[in-house]
């Protein structure tokens, strides 16, 4: 089954906090660099961060 593209963002900002990137205690990236990163729309990195 195809994920939405917020799915597809959720499951690589979850893998990298598993894999020890995003470290406990650290601010994840903003949703405005995310949104230059994945090039795609604000509201679409919101939803992966509610996701």
């Amino acid at each position: 089954m195809k994920l939405y593209k917020y799915e597809e963002i959720a499951a690589d900002i979850e893998g990298k906090i598993s894999g020890g990137q995003y470290l406990p205690g650290h601010k994840l990236p903003s949703v405005r660099a995310l949104k230059e990163r994945y090039h795609t729309s604000l509201s679409t990195i919101q939803s992966a961060y509610d996701d």
